[in-house]
């Protein structure tokens, strides 16, 4: 009885590792798909390629993380772990050496900020070539340390002497420097990490089961859930306005919910294809706060930012590896005391990520991008980590087909071919165990495709990626003075851009992006009376398009009508006003003295 429930055990446990293996292999693949529409979408394939070349690193490091620990088990885990608590240590000397927090930037923590000025005086005067931003800081070291402390809870016990006195140093030494980035998000991440992998832990430990465990369970469940539902809403619900009301004007929660809100339009965009890789900043600054150089650098949500670069296919992929990651951590729990510390310490790093990340996006936004797949990969690894199995059986058993496939193209090139052994080596169970893993990433994509109005969406981002193309890759400051100049001297052929949205509304008359671009190029043109009436139907579609909003109120303007236009700006947010005052520097510039005198009064008045 004992050796059926055995291998009971065993062959389910292989299913569920087949079923990883195909969804992360899913996601992983849609990503990389996602990543190569970016590059094909940029106005600048330079910056794009570069920024793929970032991206494909990590996923590379990823997956050789999780086959180097198929082959040699947790060793591999345990000097990561102290490859992490090296970096920590260097990467936090280095910002308390080199940063500046006398650059005239005001932190929030004004006594934090007096100290760091006074430790800045104390310290050596060195400059190094490179400079890292607080935030960048925060969110690698809030990833790393708690990978770092697995080089003292997951290695053996003859080794935990001396890395308990290293890793303590080191440690203190992060808890230091994250304190001197004054980075919140950074903080709430390590917080929400130690919190969820220690609730974990001692929620999975052996013991009878209790009443308290089972309401504490339902606690935990019902905030995580409810805080999903709450950002969600705030996503999508209008109440940027209402909280202006309780926290001062252009506080950080303010704008950052306003710029979450109004980069889903940007998404609505570029659903299938995005803006492309690393030229976010342009395609902001041109489609979204109508300006002339680069406002913003990123979405300050990695989520939203892997949307607006690379499409729902990027998201649909990220998500994909990170809930896979985030399973595979959670049936580590149930395994032994080591493989329970393993996962411990990679919830923490997950969850520090998720979190950071969903206030700031600046690492993956940066050259240092590859570091957000790093907690990813060891999770995902996490899954070779079985000791009822030997190491061969267990790979084998795991991805086996996967590591058939590696075979064969190694030894095809040399001549040598292997498909029977494919074959016998990839067994139905395995086949089965990657498509049940893929279906949710699968389903996803397809709800996406057939979605009703899939077809005049797909035309409209197919025009938006045209004309971002055409002007910005003509564009440039301050040789044009204004992206207007671009559209108005004919500089750029736009006929194309604007025929496919032509054909989005033939389709689809209700489609926001399209009326809202065909508009912007009307008033860009001076065709005022066209980019009113599709304009008026983009806001009627979405009342909340803050953009949209801003380009009517100037037409409003424009055409004499101040009151109305005063009216409709009034609901823009108080930074608008320098914005608005580059319009109308642009009237001045083409001589419309008239609409340039409505549209100053139109600010004045709203």
């Amino acid at each position: 009885m004992n050796g059926l429930h055995h291998r009971f055990l065993r062959t389910t446990r292989m299913r569920a590792t087949d079923v990883f293996a195909g969804s992360a292999g899913a996601s992983t693949f849609f990503y990389t798909i996602s990543a190569l529409f970016g590059v094909w979408a940029a106005y600048d394939r330079a910056i794009a390629l570069e920024r793929l070349a970032t991206l494909a690193m990590g996923l590379i490091l990823m997956w050789l993380l999780i086959w180097q620990v198929r082959r040699h088990g947790l060793v591999v885990l345990q000097r990561l772990c102290q490859a992490c608590a090296v970096l920590t240590g260097a990467l936090s000397i280095h910002f308390l050496l080199v940063h500046d927090w006398s650059a005239g930037q005001q932190y929030d923590f004004a006594p934090f900020q007096t100290f760091a000025i006074a430790l800045q005086q104390m310290r050596p005067r060195l400059t190094l070539p490179i400079g890292l931003h607080e935030n960048v800081v925060a969110n690698i070291l809030s990833m790393l340390m708690p990978l770092s402390a697995g080089a003292i809870v997951i290695v053996p016990k003859a080794e935990r002497r001396w890395a308990t006195y290293a890793v303590t140093a080191v440690l203190t030494l992060g808890l230091a420097a994250l304190t001197m980035t004054f980075s919140r998000g950074g903080w709430s991440g390590l917080v929400a990490g130690f919190l969820g992998a220690s609730y974990l832990y001692w929620r999975t430990d052996i013991g009878r089961p209790s009443t308290h465990r089972r309401w504490l369970d339902w606690l935990a469940v019902s905030a995580v859930t409810t805080l999903g539902v709450l950002f969600g809403l705030l996503l999508i619900a209008p109440v940027a306005k209402q909280l202006e009301a309780l926290l001062p004007a252009g506080s950080t929660p303010v704008t950052h919910l306003r710029l979450w809100q109004d980069s889903m339009s940007l998404i609505r965009d570029y659903r299938y294809t995005g803006s492309g890789l690393g030229v976010s900043a342009m395609v902001y600054s041109t489609y979204y706060f109508l300006v002339h150089v680069p406002y913003l650098q990123h979405a300050h949500n990695l989520f939203i930012q892997i949307g607006v670069e690379q499409g729902a296919l990027g998201i649909i992929g990220f998500i994909g590896l990170v809930s896979t990651a985030s399973v595979v951590l959670g049936q580590g729990f149930h395994g032994s005391t080591t493989t329970r510390r393993a996962a411990a310490i990679g919830t923490a790093s997950l969850v520090a990520m998720i979190v950071h990340g969903l206030t700031d996006a600046t690492l993956y936004a940066g050259p240092l991008a590859l570091i957000t797949f790093l907690p990813i990969g060891f999770a995902l690894s996490m899954q070779q980590l079985d000791k009822a199995d030997s190491r061969k059986a267990q790979f084998r058993a795991s991805i086996g087909g996967l590591y058939s496939t590696w075979e064969v193209g190694r030894r095809t090139l040399t001549g040598i071919r292997l498909l029977d052994e494919v074959a016998s080596r990839v067994t139905k169970q395995q086949m089965i165990g990657w498509l049940v893993g893929a279906t949710p990433t699968v389903l996803a994509i397809l709800c996406m495709i057939s979605w009703p109005g899939s077809i005049s969406a797909l035309r409209a981002n197919w025009g938006a990626v045209l004309q971002t193309r055409a002007e910005l890759s003509t564009y440039a400051w301050p040789e044009w003075p204004i992206q207007d100049m671009v559209r108005r001297t004919h500089s750029v052929n736009l006929g194309p851009a604007a025929a496919e949205y032509r054909a989005a509304l033939a389709l689809n008359p209700a489609n926001v992006t399209a009326n809202r671009r065909l508009g912007q190029l009307a008033l860009s043109m001076g065709q005022y009376d066209v980019a009113q009436r599709r304009l008026e139907k983009a806001l009627a579609v979405s009342p909340s398009d803050q953009t949209t909003v801003q380009l009517l109120g100037e037409v409003y303007a424009i055409q004499g009508n101040v009151k109305q236009s005063a009216f409709l700006l009034a609901s823009t947010p108080s930074e608008l006003q320098e914005r608005l005052q580059m319009r109308k520097w642009w009237y001045e510039y083409i001589d419309a003295q008239q609409e340039a005198a409505w549209l100053n009064t139109a600010i004045e008045q709203r």
